[in-house]
């Protein structure tokens, strides 16, 4: 016995005519017929409706038998339960406020902050407590800034690289005119001018410290006796014109051999200075 004899069957139990279902159902007279000729099928929501309807199951329609399932007594097991004591905690990670029992797990660490006050600051080190999770998020948040750092510097110093290759390609752009017009030394002044000037920009050596320091050499005159009249007085002036003309004397001829060291030892820097900020190192 098909679906479509089932339908009919349990609709003639019912006392319902095909129309009455067909109402019931939303559906038109024509469609509970050919379920009942088993020319179509209802479709699964229409005949959950439809079994509420009748007053039956799905199995009901299909056909499918019931089957009483065994009973099978089974003797109750009785499994022995061990309660263990708890574990002590040992600590609270601070961070996620998670109890720890292990002690492998404890990460201890310092971490200084900086507290501002107005224009002035001061340090604080505090010491931490987290977990062993959250501490390996600490530190792998460290490295990608300490990347992103290292980026940062890395893009500066080509910046300064390239600043070290502009500015001093003018002098000896300069040097190599010259040369052409006035001679060979003009030549040799514009390379050492480069050199010179890259390592002065570059900053990662001793040249700049060292023509600095050697420019601002200076000599310290003694101090002046005179007499408090007029021959006296024209007395210190021409001391102190003479002091001056003595100091200018010397910071210019410093000046000149802080230049000329520089453009000497210039020439053998540049190459390492030059590896260094490739190199990222200051």
């Amino acid at each position: 016995m098909g679906i479509g004899e089932k339908i009919k069957e349990y609709r003639m139990k019912a006392g319902l005519t095909q129309k009455d279902l067909a109402d019931k159902l939303f559906v038109t007279y024509q469609a509970v017929s050919k379920w009942e000729n088993d020319e179509t099928e209802p479709s699964f929501e229409i005949l959950k409706e439809m079994c509420k309807l009748l007053n039956c199951t799905t199995d009901d329609l299909f056909g499918i038998e019931k089957q009483e399932e065994e009973k099978v007594e089974e003797t109750p097991k009785v499994e022995k339960v061990v309660v263990e004591a708890p574990k002590p905690v040992l600590a609270v990670c601070e961070k996620c406020n998670k109890p720890i029992y292990d002690p492998n797990d404890i990460a201890r660490f310092e971490e200084t902050i900086t507290h501002h006050h107005g224009r002035t600051s001061s340090r604080e080190t505090i010491k931490r407590l987290y977990c062993k999770e959250c501490n390996k998020k600490r530190l792998e948040e460290i490295e990608q800034q300490e990347k992103r750092k290292r980026k940062l510097k890395m893009e500066k110093m080509k910046v300064v690289r390239i600043h070290s290759f502009i500015w001093p390609s003018l002098l000896l752009i300069a040097g190599i005119v010259l040369g052409i017009l006035k001679g060979w030394f003009w030549y040799v002044a514009g390379a050492l001018g480069f050199t010179f000037l890259s390592c002065v920009i570059l900053n990662n050596n001793f040249i700049f410290e060292m023509w600095v320091n050697i420019s601002t050499w200076s000599i310290k005159l003694p101090g002046v006796i005179f007499t408090l009249d007029l021959d006296g007085i024209f007395f210190l002036i021409a001391v102190k014109i003479l002091g001056a003309l003595l100091s200018l004397a010397v910071t210019i001829f410093c000046v000149i051999f802080a230049t000329a060291l520089g453009f000497a030892l210039s020439v053998f820097v540049y190459p390492f200075a030059l590896i260094k900020n490739i190199k990222g190192i200051e």
